[in-house]
Order: structure tokens, then sequence, then C-alpha cells
């Protein structure tokens, strides 16, 4: 036999193994990104549904945020609320940045910050505690809140009116 045809077939061979190859890390890496994607949403959806439980189960914390005259005790509670709020949308944020989160998604979780903070406290909050969060973030969800109309009172007691 030729060697010159037996290398000719051999290097033939290697390069569809090489391209199966690739072709099969192709999927992959797109099976992988679909799961990163739904684990991620499974995971924001389970830190909102807690969140909002937790809300469900002291709904004080909710007329909080339209309260003026709160107390010492009240200011620290709708602090971490707040707080706890702000972490979780720009964790969301660096998820839609990195490109983990579509659009789509991303423009749900962006609307409720709007929900969160368009209240007197909110706003009083938010401009002081601004500083803590990544200035992009800060930047995005101030605009936000500038073009947003104050709500003074909560929508669940106005659906039902």
């Amino acid at each position: 036999m030729n060697w010159t045809a037996l290398s000719t077939i051999v290097e033939f061979l290697g390069l569809i193994a090489l391209l199966v190859t690739l072709i099969y890390l192709a999927v992959q890496t797109r099976q992988n990104a679909g799961a990163i994607t739904a684990n991620t949403r499974q995971a924001i959806l389970a830190s909102d549904q807690e969140f909002l439980e937790a809300i469900r189960d002291d709904p004080e914390l909710e007329l909080l945020r339209f309260k003026s005259d709160l107390t010492d005790r009240e200011k620290i509670r709708l602090s971490f609320l707040y707080l706890t709020f702000a972490r979780m949308r720009e964790s969301n944020w660096f998820q839609y940045q990195s490109g983990v989160l579509d659009s789509d998604a991303w423009e749900s979780y962006r609307n409720s910050i709007v929900l969160m903070y368009n209240t007197p406290n909110g706003i009083r909050w938010w401009e002081y505690c601004s500083g803590l969060w990544a200035p992009a973030f800060v930047s995005m969800v101030s605009e936000l809140l500038k073009e947003a109309p104050l709500r003074t009172e909560p929508n669940s007691l106005i659906i039902f009116d």
C-alpha cells in the first residue's frame, strides 16, 4: 500500500474526528448556557418568593414603606427590607450585564425596583444609601426613580378598592 495515500486517509479521518468534536462541544456549550440561565432564573425566583413571603407573613413591612412617622425600630426594619431588595436586584443587574439574564427577564426585575422605591421613604432611603452599590447600578436605579410617579399607598390596597 502507498504510504502517502494511507497518510492522506488518516489525516482526513483526523479532520472528521476534529469536526465531530467541535460540533459536540458547540452543542454542549449551548446546553450548558441554557442550564446556567435556567438555574439563575430559578435562584432569582426562589429569592423573590422568600422576600415576598416575609412581607406576606409580616404585612406591616409593606405598610412601613408608606408611613411618615416611623419609630426607630420601624426605621431599622424598613432599612433592612430596602437593603435586602437592593442587594437582590443589584445581583440580578450584574447577571444581566454579564449576559446570564436576557433583556426580557431583566426588564421584569428592573420594573420591580420602581415598585419598591418610588415612595417617599423609598426615595429618601435610596438617596442616602445609594453609595453602597455599583455606580452604574445606582445611575440606572436613580434614572428609573426620577421618571416614576411617587406612590403614596400600597398597590395591594388600591387594587381591591
